[in-house]
């Protein structure tokens, strides 16, 4: 068997899907800061929705777009929860969030 191997070139760009645990931390460490960060490309998921509802219950502001989630965060001004957080099905969500519960006042 002969095979021959053509040259060709290849190019374009790939948009690679953030990870869902980056994601999460990116999360909870710019609601933790003081002012606004920006997170790009980050994955749209149900656990990291839920970290947007948890962090948000401690006074965090996030605008979620397409390609890129803002969050305003409340550096340690983290007001205490009116209710329960539910983190869904989310572990990481919930380790990372129990540390930052015992920061709030």
């Amino acid at each position: 068997m002969e095979v021959t191997s053509i040259r060709s070139h290849l190019s374009g760009t790939v948009d690679v899907p953030g990870s869902k645990s980056h994601t999460i931390r990116a999360v909870i460490i710019a609601s933790l800061a003081q002012g606004e960060s920006v997170i790009a490309n980050p994955l749209d998921s149900l656990d990291t929705r839920s970290c947007a509802v948890a962090v948000r219950a401690f006074g965090a502001d996030i605008v979620i777009e397409p390609s890129q989630w803002k969050v305003t965060g409340v550096g340690n001004d983290l007001r205490l929860p009116d209710n329960v957080i539910d983190v869904g099905n989310s572990g990481t969500t919930l380790y990372m969030i129990m540390g930052t519960a015992a920061l709030a006042r």
